[in-house]
């Protein structure tokens, strides 16, 4: 039979792509790689874009070596607090609150900080020309910078005794909390710690009173912000409790956190996510099914 035999690489390609769309279910989703922290060069081909955040309060550029000039230009003491509002760079006006641009003359890189934590999103410009007046070449280096919304009142450890509670009740699975003044220091001090009574002292691990639950504490500027974040509700009510302390432990003051019990909401989860990897499941076997079906055809068995 000459057919199967001229048709036999169409069925191999074949089960090569079902094969290919089976393993490429599997790995979506995987998680990206990181930008570097090489400082980025601003050239004439295209623009450059850069963030900064609570977070992330720091970031640095450099302008092309045929760019020589930036503007707006920084003041003689290598400090500067201007920028550009619009993408044109037509519209010069200040930096938001906290925010400021230094250059080291020496290496010429320029470092954009801020010393606040942003509490709204704001962008802002900069150009790097060949030319102060009549500039012929140029390129737009774009700030980008993060706002995080503010630690509401009630959730900020302040002073010594004081107690925050705090209620998490489903949909809300995640919460931030503070610990300012001179609270700055978070008991447990492990992350996958935590204490399990409403005073503090009975110190366990995290998941063994929530599975999954992870506590995040704040970086650069937001290093005294703590997020908890619950991804599936206990069945029954759970009682967490910090302590945000002083240079001397027996000065804290105490953030409680009562989770909700709701065994609906386990079980919508549970059985979401199930449908969701039989789904995944079924697609995957009529994928192999499919493979199998042509191949034994185009090969006659």
């Amino acid at each position: 039979m000459a057919w199967p035999h001229r048709h036999r690489p169409f069925g191999g390609f074949l089960l090569v792509s079902c094969l290919f769309i089976l393993c490429t279910r599997c790995i979506a989703g995987g998680a990206s790689g990181e930008a570097g922290n090489n400082v980025q060069t601003c050239d004439d081909t295209q623009k450059i874009q850069l963030e900064i955040s609570g977070k992330s309060p720091v970031t640095q550029f450099k302008c092309d070596t045929k760019l020589t000039v930036l503007l707006p230009k920084i003041a003689d003491d290598s400090s500067g607090n201007k920028c550009y509002t619009n993408p044109d760079c037509t519209l010069p006006g200040p930096l938001p609150d906290g925010v400021a641009i230094t250059v080291d003359n020496a290496k010429q890189v320029h470092t954009i900080q801020t010393t606040k934590v942003p509490t709204a999103d704001a962008a802002a410009y900069f150009l790097c020309t060949d030319n102060e007046n009549q500039p012929s070449k140029k390129c737009t280096v774009e700030l980008q910078i993060k706002g995080s919304p503010a630690v509401s009142e009630e959730r900020r450890c302040t002073k010594a005794g004081q107690t925050v509670n705090i209620r998490l009740t489903a949909p809300t699975n995640e919460v931030t909390f503070a610990c300012e003044s001179n609270l700055t220091t978070l008991a447990p001090a492990a992350p996958t710690d935590v204490f399990s009574d409403e005073s503090c002292a009975k110190e366990t691990k995290l998941d063994t009173l929530i599975p999954k639950a992870t506590l995040t504490p704040g970086t650069g500027l937001e290093k005294q912000r703590h997020t908890l974040a619950i991804p599936t509700f206990p069945e029954k009510t759970t009682t967490l409790c910090y302590k945000c302390q002083g240079q001397n432990p027996a000065e804290a003051c105490k953030v409680v956190i009562t989770v909700d019990g709701t065994s609906a909401t386990s079980t919508t989860t549970s059985s979401t996510s199930g449908s969701r990897s039989v789904m995944a499941g079924a697609g995957g076997l009529a994928v192999v099914w499919v493979a199998a079906l042509f191949t034994g055809i185009l090969y006659g068995r």
